[in-house]
């Protein structure tokens, strides 16, 4: 069995193909969900998953057997969310923040960024990873960055890959903490290591 490395290494050499074969195992529509579209999910315990839907403003808990066993009002239009040690993070786009939750979905923190943080994912070290653009959708001379926040001490680190991305949009960090970063401009997946340098595209 290909690791996620290297799946995304393998479709990442050239364009992203636009028909991948998956196994479909199980698909359903939890009842009381009326949005069309899913934005975004991340694990919770015990199987379930967390969802959210149209980039709206609620956090659906779904269990395995897809039935609806809780939603939280945040309050805020979400783009990403991901686990932490302490709960959750999510990114709001229009607020441009990202606010840490505990598992019962409270407020503990709450970052300012200087642009729209969109796609999240926590690495080893217990920090956020997001993706920041300046515009949802792209416009010429865009600086879109990726970007590290210690969710303990607030501080920021910029990763210097700006120059091989385009609009930044959805991220993943392997257990060796390299970033695969999903471009909807340039079409393809770019994987970065830790200090920013290209790896594959």
């Amino acid at each position: 069995m290909l690791t996620s490395e290297e799946i995304l290494g393998i479709y990442s050499k050239d364009i992203v193909p636009w028909r991948i074969e998956v196994k479909r195992i199980t698909s359903f529509w939890p009842d009381g969900i009326s949005a069309r579209c899913v934005t975004t999910m991340c694990r919770a315990a015990n199987g379930e998953v967390l969802v959210v839907m149209q980039w709206g403003p609620l956090i659906y808990l779904v269990n395995k057997d897809g039935s609806l066993k809780k939603s939280v009002d945040m309050e805020s239009k979400m783009d990403g969310i991901c686990t932490l040690k302490e709960g959750y993070a999510v990114s709001c786009h229009m607020q441009k923040c990202i606010k840490v939750l505990s598992h019962d979905f409270v407020v503990l923190r709450t970052f300012e960024t200087s642009l729209i943080p969109r796609g999240i994912f926590s690495n080893s070290q217990n920090e956020v990873v997001i993706c920041e653009v300046e515009n949802m959708h792209r416009k010429a001379n865009d600086k879109n960055k990726i970007v590290r926040l210690d969710v303990s001490s607030g501080s920021k680190t910029v990763i210097p890959c700006g120059d091989n991305l385009l609009q930044p949009c959805r991220i993943t960090v392997n257990d060796n903490d390299e970033m695969c970063v999903s471009d909807r401009n340039k079409g393809c997946i770019v994987i970065v290591h830790q200090d920013g340098s290209l790896k594959s595209e």
